[in-house]
């Protein structure tokens, strides 16, 4: 019996990059943004009685203040064009209608309104990508 050299083993697949990572946003922002998806997902304006002890659960279990809760509601609803008005809120057509609905104007500061549409947009394009990816 010949002695057969061993054939090299292949290289370890790349690292995968963390979720926050592979989105593009950093861990806090990956955070709001999960925040977000959570309160589009209920109706914000007609919250049945386990909804509303929900909500203020999930808030504090994800480090959103009462405040920054209230920010963020006014952050996903429509702006005075009303494009989203009438979509569901968890429909990927609500984000983007809310990315040409909302301004500069509409946010206190500068930067609240960037981390604001750098989230949606990552919401609405990843959701997108993954739509494509699994469509026939």
């Amino acid at each position: 019996r010949r002695h057969r050299e061993a054939s090299p083993s292949p290289p370890p697949p790349p690292m995968a990059a963390s979720v926050p990572e592979a989105c593009g946003l950093s861990p806090a922002q990956l955070h709001v943004a999960a925040y977000e998806v959570f309160l589009c997902c209920i109706p914000q304006d007609h919250l049945t009685a386990d909804q509303r002890r929900l909500v203020p659960r999930v808030a504090r279990g994800m480090r959103v203040s009462p405040d920054g809760h209230l920010g963020l509601v006014s952050s996903l609803r429509p702006g005075d064009a009303g494009a989203a008005r009438g979509k569901p809120q968890y429909a990927l057509s609500y984000r983007l209608a809310l990315l040409l609905s909302r301004r500069r104007a509409d946010f206190a500061r500068h930067s609240d309104f960037a981390l604001w549409a750098n989230r949606q947009t990552t919401v609405f394009a990843s959701g997108l990508l993954f739509a494509l990816r699994e469509s026939p």
